[in-house]
């Protein structure tokens, strides 16, 4: 488990993850509390590296989001 920050509008607002399980393609999110996310967003590793994301799928306060290529 690694922790992780998601930006959202526009990079005015952060909250807090945590990332269960990471891949090349994607990654499974957990929030503290149930989260109302936008299809797309960016994911901030603890590293800085920053990722654009798509969410595929949600249960509770778990996201499974995809990474996004530069040109999607």
């Amino acid at each position: 488990m690694r922790p992780a920050r998601v930006f959202l509008n526009d990079r005015q607002s952060l909250v807090d993850c945590t990332i269960l399980d990471l891949s090349d393609g994607g990654a499974k999110l957990e929030f503290a509390s149930r989260q109302m996310l936008p299809r797309t967003f960016d994911l901030q590793m603890q590293s800085g590296t920053i990722h654009r994301c798509e969410v595929r799928w949600a249960k509770d306060n778990i996201f499974g989001v995809r990474f996004l290529t530069d040109d999607e």
